[in-house]
């Protein structure tokens, strides 16, 4: 009697882990599975459903947010963006969700999960950074504005500035990803970011100090 207890609790201990594992794998976003992500895309999913009342499940993350699966319009969107940035506390540029050729709306959840994450990898975690919000505008590393107290607003770096250059390497061909994470490093580091601004004759070199930084409560 109690080897077949013993034998049933084995089938069932089997059971279990092979539905947690298959119910973690479904879970999983394609490409990642950080729980930071995971946690941005179900906040993500979450302000979504809210906005347009409809079940969560119902988004499919890969699809365009105007997909009519989906349903949103223009408007639904500049929405779901202002609730998204409202609650990671980081403001999301126009140009990073919009098409530059149409100016049409050009995003899905898998994008503005992205976007979230790459713009709190500057102002978040164990490594140093400058303090500057980026995005890629007209296919050229822009600073869309100085966080206030950080080195770059202390060295002077303004918003519009373009970034042509990371360390003596040119960012033209660069991710923004890639370029947000040669910015980053540990707290105390160096690092030269070469820019052109208007009024400017010639490129000028900026050589910073990392420093941890913390985004200003609103």
């Amino acid at each position: 009697m109690n080897t077949r207890k013993i034998f049933l609790c084995l089938i069932c201990a089997v059971l279990v882990a092979l539905v947690s594992f298959a119910w973690g794998e479904q879970m999983k976003p394609l490409g990642t599975a950080s729980r930071s992500y995971i946690e941005t895309q179900e906040k993500v999913l979450q302000i979504i459903a809210e906005v347009l009342d409809i079940e969560a499940s119902r988004i499919d993350p890969k699809k365009q947010l105007t997909d009519p699966s989906i349903g949103a319009d223009d408007l639904d969107v500049v929405e779901i963006v202002v609730e998204v940035e409202t609650v990671f506390r980081i403001r999301i540029p126009e140009e990073r969700y919009t098409d530059r050729k149409t100016n049409n709306v050009d995003l899905t959840v898998e994008k503005l999960v992205e976007i979230v994450e790459s713009i709190r990898q500057e102002t978040k975690g164990p490594f140093g950074g400058l303090g500057i919000e980026i995005t890629v505008k007209d296919g050229i590393l822009t600073v869309v504005s100085p966080i206030e107290g950080t080195p770059a607003y202390t060295a002077g770096v303004l918003a519009g500035d373009q970034i042509i250059k990371i360390d003596g390497e040119p960012t033209k061909n660069l991710t923004l990803v890639d370029c947000v994470k040669r910015l980053r490093g540990p707290r105390g580091t160096k690092v030269t970011i070469t820019i052109m601004r208007e009024g400017l004759t010639e490129p000028k070199d900026f050589t910073l100090v990392r420093d941890v930084i913390k985004q200003k409560e609103k």
